[in-house]
């Protein structure tokens, strides 16, 4: 039976996994490092990750965001900030109760303020309430910790994806960016794609921020199956849901952190591009741009909805400058 180039395509990307035991390897020993350092390193040391235990805290608290600013306060500086990675843990630690145990926190002590100019002092001070069997908030934290590894290998996982995908050979191209059959990898790209990933999972920074709780693992997951999904348009994928997915995760990056904003224009120069190269019309190149953009929104429109709801200063501040403080907070003092 034969298979349409796009098929064809995917069924190489879904059994790239298939093959080479070494990324399994690499996965393996990623996830077996990562939950070291997880049980190792004590809890607040990782970057705000006090900040961001108040944060989903507070949601799995209320099962909702901050609706004022006494409420922001309550759940500190990383409340100004994108929510999804909040949301997502919040949700799943909601059954525990996060306020016990009372946790020594001398994160506003003046004392404290004082040492820091010295050296890195700790922001609580550790009892047994941290030590195992863990319950309640510290289960939580570690919790959110597991998750922060789980997104990190996922990201891993891209990464190799998207090392296949750049040394995939092409074919000629058909109308509306169809290719014919393409090639099959060049012969050093499995070995190439494994030395990216491993260069990636074991570099001392990433695997421990990749054991911390955090947004940023999330972010690079989601950042990664969109350059992904990118590069398949790139070399010619032309269906529709394809740019849906693209532009969601796009659009659920942005609401993780703000890092990836501006990077709905990158699809206005790849539609010139087919239109040049693919010989794509006008009308079809449009239509994929406002997909891709419909489908970020879709992804992204529900934070700035409800800052804009909850936060609107608009009235005081002028619309410019109150959309600047909602959607970049100033650093904390």
């Amino acid at each position: 039976m034969s298979t349409t180039p796009a098929s064809a395509s995917a069924e190489v990307s879904t059994s790239d996994f298939r093959g080479p035991g070494s990324w399994w390897i690499i996965l393996a020993v990623f996830l077996t490092l990562a939950t070291l350092y997880s049980l190792i390193v004590p809890i607040t040391q990782g970057e705000d990750e006090l900040a961001h235990y108040r944060y989903l805290s507070f949601i799995a608290q209320t099962g909702r965001l901050p609706q004022d600013y006494a409420e922001r306060q309550q759940a500190w500086y990383r409340a100004d900030w994108p929510p999804l990675y909040h949301l997502l843990v919040g949700w799943l630690i909601s059954p525990l109760d996060t306020t016990q145990p009372h946790l020594k926190d001398v994160g506003d002590s003046p004392r404290r303020r004082l040492v820091g100019e010295i050296f890195y002092p700790r922001l609580l001070i550790y009892t047994e309430d941290a030590l195992w069997p863990w319950q309640d908030g510290i289960l939580a934290w570690h919790l959110g910790r597991f998750v922060s590894i789980i997104f990190s290998a996922g990201a891993l996982g891209f990464t190799y994806l998207t090392v296949l995908e750049m040394n995939r050979g092409v074919g000629e191209q058909g109308g509306r960016g169809d290719f014919s059959s393409p090639l099959p990898l060049r012969s050093p790209a499995p070995l190439l794609a494994l030395a990216a990933t491993a260069l990636l999972a074991f570099t001392p920074r990433y695997l421990f921020t990749s054991a911390m709780l955090g947004d940023d693992s999330l972010f690079v997951l989601l950042s990664a199956v969109f350059i992904w999904l990118l590069l398949r348009v790139v070399r010619g994928e032309d269906r529709w849901w394809v740019y849906a997915l693209m532009g969601l995760a796009l659009g659920l990056s942005i609401v993780t952190k703000y890092s990836t904003g501006l990077l709905p224009l990158v699809i206005i120069p790849l539609a010139l591009r087919q239109v040049r190269q693919a010989r794509w019309s006008w009308r079809h190149a449009l239509g994929r741009v406002g997909l891709t953009w419909l489908f970020t929104a879709l992804g992204a429109s529900w934070w700035f909805g409800w800052i804009g709801y909850y936060f609107n200063t608009i009235k005081d501040d002028g619309l410019i400058l109150a959309c600047s403080n909602r959607c970049w907070p100033p650093a904390p003092m």
